[in-house]
């Protein structure tokens, strides 16, 4: 399911560092555009470059979005200091839980 690989892309991302977050709270541009390339929603995102739609915001990608909404119901990141990280729990449910339970 690529909506549930790229969530777990997402937070592999965290674990490795903390993603910066703007002043209103968005994921910034500098931290989304490495994961562009590996997220399975290419589809999407060619679609948007056929009518010449570039990336300016965490919005636009209402899918990122939603990864971090669902991500911070769970507590498995937590903000600090304009940072995403992940928490302790996001690195168990990473580690102690497999594939099969997390999906």
């Amino acid at each position: 399911v690529p909506f549930f690989h790229d969530f777990m892309l997402f937070l592999n991302c965290l674990e490795k560092q903390p993603i910066k977050r703007t002043v209103t709270g968005a994921i910034s541009l500098t931290d989304i555009k490495p994961l562009l390339g590996a997220f399975k929603e290419q589809e999407r995102i060619k679609e948007y470059k056929k009518y010449g739609w570039h990336l300016r915001r965490e919005e636009e990608l209402q899918f990122l979005t939603q990864f971090k909404i669902i991500a911070e119901v769970m507590h498995l990141i937590f903000t600090r200091k304009d940072f995403l990280y992940l928490s302790k729990n996001g690195q168990g449910f990473l580690k102690n839980i497999d594939a099969l339970t997390q999906y």
